[in-house]
């Protein structure tokens, strides 16, 4: 990754629960940008972040959609589950369907 640090940044900012900040990286032009702000979501519990995600997992860039899905893994939330299994079923990346099948299963165990 050519953003190295500025991607650490980012799951800095995650971790710290800034949302707003993480946030404004979602949408941004440079793909990797995106992945890191998907990738940092998955640190903050918030209706927002839990969309965000959401609307991650239909990113034209594979690995954006893929760090999307696994971050839903993480956010506990059940209703990700019908969103992962629709994405899983239509996607064409091995990557994405594997993360998307992982987080499926963490939310059937752990998910409320």
């Amino acid at each position: 990754m050519a953003n190295d640090k500025k991607i650490q940044g980012i799951l800095e900012l995650g971790q710290k629960g800034k949302l707003d900040k993480v946030l404004s990286y979602c949408g941004n032009k440079d793909p990797e940008l995106r992945e890191g702000g998907a990738m940092a979501l998955q640190y903050i519990k918030h209706e927002d972040s839990f969309n965000q995600l959401i609307i991650m997992l239909h990113d034209p860039v594979a690995d954006v959609r893929a760090a999307a899905a696994n971050s839903l893994g993480f956010s506990g939330r059940k209703a990700g589950i019908e969103h992962l299994r629709h994405q899983m079923n239509k996607d064409t990346d091995a990557n994405v369907k594997a993360n998307c099948q992982k987080s499926i299963a963490s939310l059937n165990a752990n998910g409320r």
